[in-house]
């Protein structure tokens, strides 16, 4: 998926917006989730 942002995305973005975007904010829905599950589930998706 990084390699389809940074090759695909982020110029369509910046053509869409005319100027340059090369970053990206994610927000994440965690209720209803316990400390321990959440931090499960960071670890695995950033590795």
């Amino acid at each position: 998926e990084q390699e389809k942002t940074l090759s695909l995305r982020y110029p369509a973005c910046s053509l869409a917006a005319k100027k340059h975007i090369s970053s990206t904010t994610a927000i994440l829905d965690v209720k209803g989730l316990g400390h321990e599950q959440f931090f499960k589930s960071c670890t695995r998706d950033v590795h």
